[in-house]
């Protein structure tokens, strides 16, 4: 099925980007429309104080087939062709829905009267609302996308819902219990989409793809094994959620953390009133912990604030939390990894670039994140580690009792002598190496495929949830 992306506007350099206010459009024709560099962007920036950056509409827009129509041409309408306004979120769901101060018109305010017609005219006609960036997303989300729809006088139900998130099925039967009086749904499509940009990456570290960071980039191979080794285990931490500062006090208190090569940064700390909330706000915690463990935990904390500052790579530092300006000299130090995933919950069930990098890496893993990181994986064809260790915590729905039982995992691996895990890493090669050539098959002809398989489901009516990759 052909897919057709749709704009209001056209300039010089091709489609202008919807859902922008026109006071950006006439800044924007200041530079010729020349989003793509980086040096008149910086001088409007500097010029008006503000953020002029504008993502991509659609990263789906580089697969597939597809054409750019104008919401003004449009007359011979195809019944068989998909026509979707892409819109995107720019990585900020609540900024996108104007729930930060202050508060501004949504990008729903600036769709044209013309498209919103052929919206409520045609079947095949959808916005495509696009969330990349961190996965996270959940019913409170949902409503309000159905305010600022409602507000705007678009069909709720003629959007297409695009994110990172793996349980937007539970997203989806929350938001009908709780706005039953909601009768017609949007559609939420899952795309990994941090798969293909991880094998970009790793393509770029290997001097096999150009990019702009590519020069930066270095990729470990498999001949770390034979290396010798400076610490156990690499532990990156960036922002200190509450289930990484458990486990970062867990490790702490044991001195269990003195086995790893680690990064830590107190000033990144979400959650600085820590051990109050734990005394004074217990319900109201992401992750409750036993109340047995609440002195351990208190005590490695105490020992994570003396330590202050720790890091691992001074070139990698700054760039934990995204992609590109791979370092391989951290995995070839250490035996193993261990991930800590942006999101923990059920409700937010995710994978990012974190537990890719350990496969570009080829290195073993151990993930603290929401259940069934490890199942997803492997539904996208990677293989885990059960051969070697007990990963039955990735199956643990409570978040306390998997938090444990993978700080359980984590102590049994650090307490192998380097002979135990060498000889464990030989006998891993096979697989390390196949996830490792496997993640370089997610180019843009998987992708391509994975989307055709699945656009049908863009019209199937009874189809609410649809899984892309």
């Amino acid at each position: 099925m052909k897919i057709n992306f749709v704009y209001d506007f056209f300039a010089n350099t091709g489609r202008i980007l919807n859902g922008i206010n026109p006071w950006d459009i006439k800044q924007f024709l200041s530079v010729n429309f020349d989003l793509r560099n980086p040096k008149r962007i910086r001088e409007l920036n500097e010029k008006y104080n503000r953020e002029f950056f504008h993502w991509p509409n659609s990263f789906l827009y580089e697969y597939g087939n597809t054409e750019d129509l104008s919401t003004y041409d449009l007359k011979d309408i195809n019944k068989n062709e998909l026509y979707l306004y892409p819109i995107t979120t720019q990585g900020d769901l609540y900024d996108f829905v104007s729930d930060r101060e202050p508060k501004h018109k949504t990008k729903f305010f600036y769709i044209s009267e013309t498209f919103k017609d052929l919206l409520k005219k045609y079947d095949n006609f959808f916005i495509y609302i696009e969330h990349s960036m961190e996965p996270y997303f959940d019913s409170y989300i949902l409503k309000r996308i159905y305010d600022v729809s409602n507000e705007n006088g678009i069909p709720f139900h003629k959007l297409l819902i695009t994110n990172g998130s793996n349980s937007n099925h539970l997203t989806f039967e929350d938001f009908k219990e709780k706005y039953d009086y909601i009768k017609k749904y949007p559609k939420l499509v899952t795309y990994n989409w941090q798969v293909p940009y991880k094998a970009l990456d790793m393509l770029q570290g290997m001097g096999l793809a150009e990019g702009p960071d590519s020069s930066k980039s270095t990729v470990c191979d498999i001949n770390h094994i034979n290396l010798p080794k400076v610490k156990k285990a690499l532990f990156l931490t960036r922002r200190l959620r509450v289930h990484r500062i458990l486990l970062l006090s867990l490790m702490f208190d044991s001195k269990l953390i003195d086995k790893t090569l680690y990064s830590l940064d107190m000033e990144l700390n979400f959650y600085p009133n820590f051990k109050d909330m734990v005394t004074n706000e217990f319900e109201t915690m992401e992750v409750k912990p036993d109340k047995n463990y609440i002195d351990t935990i208190f005590k490695g904390y105490d020992l994570m604030v003396k330590q202050n500052k720790k890091v691992a790579d001074y070139d990698l530092v700054p760039y934990l939390s995204g992609f590109g300006n791979e370092s391989k000299e951290l995995y070839e130090q250490t035996f193993f990894t261990i991930v800590q995933e942006t999101e923990f919950s059920i409700w937010q069930q995710a994978s990012t670039e974190k537990i890719l990098q350990p496969i570009l890496h080829t290195h073993p893993f151990v993930v603290l994140g929401s259940p069934y990181s490890l199942k997803n994986l492997k539904r996208l064809g990677f293989k885990t580690f059960d051969k070697w260790w007990d990963e039955s915590y990735d199956d643990e729905e409570d978040d306390w009792k998997r938090l444990i039982k993978v700080y359980s995992l984590i102590e049994s691996l650090l307490s192998k002598s380097d002979e135990e895990l060498r000889l464990m890493l030989h006998e891993m090669k096979e697989i390390l190496e196949y996830n490792k050539n496997h993640l370089k098959t997610f180019d843009w002809k998987l992708i391509n495929d994975c989307i055709s398989n699945k656009i049908h489901e863009f019209l199937d009516k009874d189809k609410n949830i649809i899984q892309v990759m």
